[in-house]
């Protein structure tokens, strides 16, 4: 009888002590779990699985251009000459058909639109035509091959196609080699659809640092933030998104868009009629900056015309 008690006893402790260890273990992976989540910051759900939207950059990782003086109008019309741009730029954009439609004298902001193409892009491009706009267009690569005929048609509209990595990463956390991988891979796609290019690179989540800057030197790319982040990655209300913006664009503005949810279709139904109709132009990156007289130069980082 005795031996029967130590025996329960000693499975009472072994089955108490098991317990224990399971409940320091949970404890253990939700510690770990919460940590990931801060460092990785918010990553929010998105329609496409293979598509990850850019969510807010953190701000210290945001550089800005140093500011550029603002030329003075001419003395006699007090209107500000258009300047002429280089061959390259007129091969590249398309300026030499739309040079004369802008005017650097009159407000300007640039829609961009990240981690397509996908599903909606083709329906992003109707409302651009329908109102005779462009935007630039920082690519997914892998997802270029799947709308190879999408991305051609915004580059021959005239509007930019740009680099957004080939699957997303986060730059900041790969290898150099891997970021070069990234950028390169993409670019030549990019070039074997369009026959350009890209002179831009967005990292993915804003996310940069010093080899980033520099790989993207070595592939002639600059690196190109965003002033105005319309939050459609958060706000399911094509209303809210539309507020965000109109309540705080301003000239030389580069807009932060996703075209991977149909929310950012439905705002820009509305968005781009009523920026046209309170003067703004809407061009690209490039076009943005070379009539902002800024030199985009590779690998240095830009987030707005000012």
């Amino acid at each position: 009888m005795h031996q029967n008690t130590q025996r329960t006893n000693i499975i009472k402790k072994s089955l108490y002590i098991t317990l224990v260890l399971i409940l320091l273990a949970v404890i253990s992976l939700l510690i770990v779990s919460i940590f990931q989540v801060l460092v990785r910051g918010y990553e929010p759900a998105v329609i496409d699985s293979h598509i990850t939207p850019t969510p807010t950059p953190i701000p210290a990782l945001m550089a800005t251009p140093k500011p550029v003086p603002t030329p003075e109008p001419a003395p006699d019309s007090g209107v500000l000459p258009t300047p002429e741009p280089t061959p390259e730029v007129l091969q590249t954009f398309g300026l030499a058909d739309r040079k004369s439609r802008i005017d650097p004298t009159l407000p300007m902001v640039a829609l961009t639109f990240d981690d397509g193409p996908g599903r909606f892009t083709n329906q992003v491009l109707d409302i651009l035509e329908q109102h005779d706009v462009v935007a630039t267009f920082y690519v997914i690569g892998e997802q270029v091959g799947r709308y190879k005929d999408t991305v051609l048609r915004a580059f021959e509209m005239g509007s930019e196609i740009a680099n957004h990595t080939w699957s997303h990463r986060a730059l900041n956390r790969i290898s150099a080699e891997s970021i070069y991988q990234q950028l390169k891979d993409t670019s030549d796609i990019i070039e074997s659809v369009t026959g350009a290019l890209p002179t831009s690179m967005r990292p993915p989540w804003g996310l940069s640092n010093a080899n980033v800057l520099r790989i993207s030197k070595d592939l002639n790319m600059s690196v190109l933030f965003w002033s105005l982040d319309s939050s459609d990655y958060l706000n399911r209300s094509p209303d809210r998104i539309y507020d965000s913006i109109m309540e705080e664009v301003k000239d030389k503005d580069i807009i932060l868009l996703h075209d991977t949810y149909e929310r950012t279709l439905e705002t820009i139904e509305r968005l781009i009629p009523d920026l046209i109709d309170r003067g703004f132009q809407l061009v690209t990156v490039s076009e943005l900056m070379y009539f902002s007289d800024i030199e985009l130069e590779p690998g240095k980082s830009y987030s707005h015309g000012r």
